[in-house]
């Protein structure tokens, strides 16, 4: 069951709003749905990997959303997904210094090479 949480384009409608202080709590809960899906991401890692920044963790489960859990429960892909949404994002692991939020769309591309390149 899916808890009651806003997805990408209810936060975009909300981000177009008048009040300037809705603008500011939008951005505010992108941004900690940003940081649960990160620490959800590495909890994962730890449970399945033993690491939480293994190499591939983050195609892996982002894989796993897209194509169906194969060994995590349907319910975290559930959360992953609502807190992706929740974000607008997804944070690439891989080939970066530090974790690297990045928007659904370049996730998206980021995605498609790693994914292409792996193939």
């Amino acid at each position: 069951m899916r808890n009651h949480y806003y997805n990408d384009d209810e936060l975009r409608a909300l981000e177009a709003h008048d009040d300037e202080d809705v603008r500011k709590l939008v951005d505010l809960v992108r941004g900690l749905a940003a940081e649960r899906l990160l620490e959800y991401v590495r909890s994962l890692g730890m449970k399945y990997l033993q690491s939480d920044n293994a190499s591939g963790l983050d195609l892996a489960l982002w894989y796993a959303m897209i194509h169906g859990p194969e060994r995590i429960l349907e319910t975290e892909i559930g959360e992953l997904q609502q807190l992706s949404e929740m974000a607008g994002g997804w944070w690439r692991l891989d080939g970066v210094p530090e974790p690297e939020f990045l928007t659904l769309d370049d996730w998206a591309q980021v995605y498609a090479e790693r994914s292409n390149s792996e193939e």
